[in-house]
Formats: structure tokens, sequence, C-alpha cells
């Protein structure tokens, strides 16, 4: 048999009728145990990370929460204070400028006793 006699016969056989024209080579590659395990290992170690590096951040985050939390709370206990002191004056101002207030005399101070 000669080269173009070969030629032209894989090529028939390629081209028979009923036949796909693509053929497909499939490559079998098989993993070992060993392979799979230190695939899982891997696989779980990436997750491990991940959910550690997530807990950290929440926990940070939950830190900042609090502190600021703290600081808010601190700013109204400041606020009703502010608040008080605020009546208190308005108070004492009202007090001098009441017709009760200006029809009182001034007490003079008093000699102490020797």
């Amino acid at each position: 048999m000669t080269y173009s006699q070969s030629v032209s016969l894989q090529k028939n056989q390629v081209y028979r009728r009923g036949q796909n024209i693509y053929s497909s080579s499939r490559s079998s590659a098989k993993l070992g145990p060993i392979s799979t395990a230190i695939i899982c290992l891997a696989l779980v170690s990436l997750m491990g990370i991940v959910y550690l590096s997530q807990v950290t951040r929440t926990n940070s985050l939950g830190y900042s929460l609090s502190s600021l939390q703290q600081k808010e709370n601190e700013l109204k206990k400041e606020k009703t204070d502010l608040e008080i002191e605020a009546v208190r004056l308005q108070s004492i101002d009202k007090i001098k400028s009441s017709q009760v207030a200006s029809a009182m005399t001034q007490i003079k101070p008093s000699g102490y006793a020797q």
C-alpha cells in the first residue's frame, strides 16, 4: 500500500456516511487518593481562612460599634446635664425679674458678735 492510498483510505474512513466529522479525543485524567486528599485539604484550609477573616472583621466592627454606642451614651448624658443646667439658669433669671422678687428687700450684712 502506498502513501497516497493510505491517506485517501484514512479520509474515507473519517467521512463515512452517517458519521460526525468532528471527533473529540477524551483524555481521562484520573486523580489518585493522595491527590484527592490534598485537594480536599487545600479547599478546607481555604474555607477556614475565609471564615477566620470574616470572624475577625465582624469582631473588629463589633468593637467599633461598642465604642460608638458608649460615646453616644456619654453624649446623651452630657446633653441632659446641659438641658438641666440651662433650665436652672433660666429659672434664676425668671425669679430675679418676677414681681415678687422685686418687692423683696435686700438684706444687709450684719456684724458678727464678738
